[in-house]
């Protein structure tokens, strides 16, 4: 078990009470890549900032710090546990024999969703890790080369995301604003 940094981005509503009580917030969108729940960035606060600064432009945004207790053992953790990445390929085969699975289609949320209703899936893992390759532009990444003139390269600040299924989930602490700064307590000018 390891302690980890993680980053929640939210809408500025001019809240900042409200949002440190009651941090992090469930994600229903659509589109949620990992399914339902609450995301985070893992480690890497840049990524909180991106995010920010994308999907909140217009009105601003809140990066929350939070931390938790990381196990492999209660995350199905797609970046660093290839056994979990090789039982996942596995769930997409299944799916893909039986048709039940359109190969150009379907998403990881809709795999990591069959999972949850299909096996017991929840109630081994609190969570899931995964890398968002291609989630940010080629300008936004921090990389360097392995060898110059070739495309291949170290992403150092990766778009590594973590999706809790509850709440308090891993052991997750309360949060505290670390931006805006003039949402800080105790902050001057």
């Amino acid at each position: 078990m390891t302690l980890t940094k993680l980053y929640h981005t939210v809408e500025d509503r001019g809240n900042p009470d409200e949002i440190e009580a009651t941090s992090p917030f469930i994600c229903k969108r659509k589109d949620v890549w990992l399914g339902e729940g609450y995301y985070f960035w893992d480690t890497f606060i840049e990524n909180a900032h991106w995010w920010g600064k994308t999907i909140y432009s217009s009105k601003g945004y809140v990066v929350v710090e939070h931390s938790c207790a990381f196990s492999s053992d209660k995350c199905f953790d797609l970046l660093g546990n290839m056994e979990h990445l090789k039982e996942f390929t596995a769930a997409v085969e299944f799916l893909e024999k039986r048709e039940l699975l359109r190969k150009q289609s379907s998403t990881v949320a809709q795999i990591i969703e069959f999972l949850k209703k299909s096996t017991d899936f929840e109630k081994k893992y609190e969570a899931i890790r995964a890398y968002g390759q291609k989630s940010k532009s080629s300008t936004e990444l921090r990389i360097v080369p392995f060898v110059l003139g070739k495309n291949q390269y170290l992403d150092c600040t990766p778009a590594v995301q973590l999706c809790l299924f509850r709440k308090n989930s891993l052991k997750l602490s309360s949060g505290k604003i670390i931006y805006p700064t003039h949402y800080i307590e105790g902050y001057t000018i």
